[in-house]
């Protein structure tokens, strides 16, 4: 059975929030929610909602950036170390051997990898500006796998826990930033941004 028309419904105001016609007789906008009807303490409880929130957002922003400079910073890294370890091996030819390849070989596969791993990181890097949570924990898994693998193969000296102390360092600025995609991501959800 339809609900009978209101009188107050028949005239429509504009949301102040948003901008959104809405029936007159409604409390709260349909679209932000904002009660353009309501009371004042309605109103001033909505807007202290709004400064949580936008605080909110402007923390999880700070950890999305930091994580995205992370990666940024990782490309820049592997592509550096990579390259030296490409130019080492023409003039290591005990690996070259121990792998059955020729020097000149070994090379253009260690070449080829980097710029792999350097473009992966840079790769989740830029799309963590469109899309942080995924990007992030695509990139908090990657790099805690490389971590985890690196750490069983060289075991542990000295330099080896330097180097997993700068990982342990790393993941905890990507799980930063996957929360604060996460929380972007509910907040926009929340406030019907794209």
């Amino acid at each position: 059975m339809e609900e009978p028309i209101q009188p107050t419904d028949i005239f429509t105001v504009t949301c102040p929030q948003c901008s959104t016609a809405m029936a007159g007789g409604k409390i709260f906008c349909t679209f932000c929610g904002y009660p353009a009807n309501g009371t004042t303490e309605q109103k001033n409880s909505y807007e202290a909602e709004m400064l949580i929130m936008q605080d909110e957002l402007e923390v999880a922003r700070r950890r999305v950036k930091a994580a995205r400079n992370t990666l940024y910073i990782l490309a820049g890294i592997t592509l550096f170390f990579g390259l030296i370890a490409a130019a080492a091996s023409t003039t290591d030819t005990a690996m070259a051997q121990q792998i059955n390849m020729p020097a000149e070989s070994l090379k253009t596969v260690i070449i080829i990898a980097v710029a792999i791993g350097a473009l992966l990181y840079a790769g989740l890097g830029y799309w963590s500006t469109k899309k942080p949570f995924a990007a992030l924990l695509t990139a908090t898994i990657i790099f805690s796998l490389s971590a985890i693998s690196s750490v069983t193969r060289t075991g542990f000296t000295i330099a080896s826990m330097f180097t997993f102390v700068i990982q342990v360092a790393i993941i905890a600025t990507l799980i930063y930033g996957v929360i604060g995609g996460n929380t972007i991501e509910k907040i926009k959800r929340k406030l019907k941004i794209n």
